[in-house]
């Protein structure tokens, strides 16, 4: 039984040890390279339909589009994860900076559909908002996700993962 619990404790990283995990780092380098993915992924289907529709000049209007990836992902995953202090802080300031910016990327995209955006009345603009919180919630997963390396090479790359390390390489 001592032998045992002698063998576990031997394994674990000692405090002081340079092998240690260290918490998750947030990457702004990363995070810009992921919002200029995820959320543009369907861009060149855009491009071609645009193409397809209208000419060339139709389709870069589907540029338009990028306006969320630029104005919303980017400073909303920065005021997040990207600076020190209480999380409760960084998470309203996050959101109550997110709220407009999600406006403005609406007043952007809105003429794509032959439309403006302009709520008539409190009851749009509490829909509005209310379509803010789930958007802002996935921006917020995403960019906690690219604190873990792995998942974002992975995502990003198309890196294989690497093998976990084997827990019956222990020297008897």
């Amino acid at each position: 039984m001592d032998l045992a619990f002698n063998e576990i404790v031997s394994h674990m990283p000692d405090a002081q040890s340079k092998s240690a995990v260290s918490p998750p780092q947030f990457s702004f380098r990363l995070w810009r390279l992921i919002t200029l993915l995820l959320p543009n992924y369907l861009f060149p289907f855009y491009l071609a339909l645009g193409a397809e529709e209208g000419g060339w000049l139709t389709a870069l209007t589907a540029l338009r589009w990028a306006s969320f990836s630029v104005f919303y992902w980017i400073p909303t995953g920065w005021l997040v994860f990207g600076r020190q202090g209480s999380w409760i802080k960084r998470w309203l300031q996050g959101f109550l900076v997110s709220v407009p910016l999600y406006f403005l990327c609406l007043w952007i995209v809105y003429p794509l559909a032959a439309a403006n955006f302009h709520p008539s009345g409190i009851k749009a603009w509490i829909i509005y908002f209310a379509g803010s919180i789930p958007l802002f919630l996935l921006v917020v997963c995403f960019a906690w996700l690219t604190t873990f390396r792995l998942w974002s090479r992975r995502t990003v790359a198309g890196a294989p993962m690497p093998p976990p390390a084997s827990v019956n390489s222990r020297s008897a």
